[in-house]
């Protein structure tokens, strides 16, 4: 067990082997320890309330923003930075914690002032001006003695006349502009004595079936139908093509057949064949060969009698498409086209002119869309 002795008192106590080896000095309370600074070192600080000096360690000086050379010094020291209020019953100054004003309770200097204060403090109803009394905590807040009176004040009522029996009735000021009968009796009794001019209806005849339909007179100069069902049938029949006030066509000529037929003004230039039937045999017989924009001159059937050789050499050489590594469905391809070695084939059929691609990308490489590989050495 490491038992060291106290630097100050000597007497030995248990310290763990860590702190054991860490400290340089070993003390067995703090009374020990603070008796040793007080002898052994310098003051450093000053006390904030007494002003006497005292020693402190450093980290200690370091961490605290005041300092204090006792709890009570630190205390009297609290307690004069404390707000001062005055009492509302007897007048006396007197401090509270800075926690308290934020809670609004520091009106009265104790609870027996608080008791003594009056409870009830004397207002005027705004609607009915009658004397009323509420607390000191209600004052900004409290207009009305009653919520009858709250609520009569909030719905204000008008007197009207009612259109039916003459009578005077109240309601309240955001119906004025839509209340006329004192009740629904005399609402339907106004109604029952004075038709709605809704009521008076006029004939007419319909554009579509020839149907006899009523319709009030303010539509009679619109209105040609008697359903939805009628005006559809009718606007499909006559509103269609030429007839239709939308219709906007020019007459163009097919240039395989010579017929004349009608587009739209936006794709009268992109368009130039009446179906597609007559756009397959025009291309059939002007885009073909030479005429093609993709021709290269033909193919080549007779690649030289080594060919099938060289073929093998390079298939052995690469294994692999050269620009997916795919194994499937292989294809040797001429870097340089045959057809430009003017039947040189021994030139034309050397492995540096020859590499290996797949079905996939064999064509795309032939007509230049994507960039061809450099072969294996």
């Amino acid at each position: 067990m490491p038992y060291v002795p106290c630097d100050w008192c000597g007497q030995n106590h248990y310290k763990g082997p860590k702190r054991a080896a860490k400290n340089r000095r070993h003390f067995c309370s703090v009374e020990c320890r603070r008796a040793w600074e007080a002898k052994h070192t310098k003051p450093n600080v000053i006390c904030e309330w007494c002003g006497k000096e005292f020693f402190k360690s450093p980290c200690m000086v370091g961490r605290d923003a005041h300092h204090h050379c006792s709890k009570k010094c630190l205390i009297a020291h609290t307690h004069s930075q404390r707000p001062e209020f005055v009492c509302e019953t007897c007048g006396k100054t007197f401090t509270a914690p800075p926690s308290v004003p934020a809670h609004n309770a520091c009106r009265f200097c104790s609870p027996e002032c608080a008791g003594n204060a009056p409870q009830k403090i004397g207002m005027v109803c705004e609607h009915c001006r009658k004397t009323y009394f509420t607390t000191p905590a209600r004052i900004k807040s409290s207009r009305f003695c009653s919520s009858k009176c709250k609520v009569q004040d909030q719905y204000a009522c008008v007197s009207l006349l009612c259109k039916n029996c003459g009578q005077r009735y109240s309601v309240i000021e955001r119906r004025v502009t839509t209340s006329l009968f004192c009740s629904r009796d005399c609402y339907r009794i106004y109604v029952a004595t004075h038709p709605s001019p809704l009521l008076n209806r006029v004939s007419a005849i319909c554009k579509q079936c020839g149907k006899r339909y009523e319709v009030i007179p303010s539509k009679l100069e619109t209105t040609q139908f008697c359903s939805v069902e009628c005006q559809s049938i009718w606007r499909h029949n006559n509103i269609r093509g030429p007839d239709n006030p939308c219709w906007k066509q020019i007459t163009v000529t097919c240039k395989w057949c010579g017929k004349e037929y009608q587009v739209k003004p936006s794709i009268a230039a992109s368009t130039g064949f009446c179906s597609r039937k007559c756009q397959g045999a025009w291309r059939s017989a002007n885009i073909w060969g030479p005429n093609h924009p993709c021709w290269q001159g033909g193919s080549v059937e007779y690649y030289g009698p080594n060919w099938e050789t060289q073929r093998q050499c390079a298939l052995e050489r690469d294994k692999v498409c050269q620009v997916c590594g795919t194994e499937d469905n292989l294809h040797v391809h001429h870097i340089i086209p045959f057809r430009e070695f003017d039947g040189d084939w021994q030139t034309a059929n050397e492995l540096s002119n020859l590499i290996a691609l797949c079905h996939k990308h064999h064509k795309p490489v032939e007509y230049g869309i994507i960039p061809c590989p450099a072969p294996a050495p």
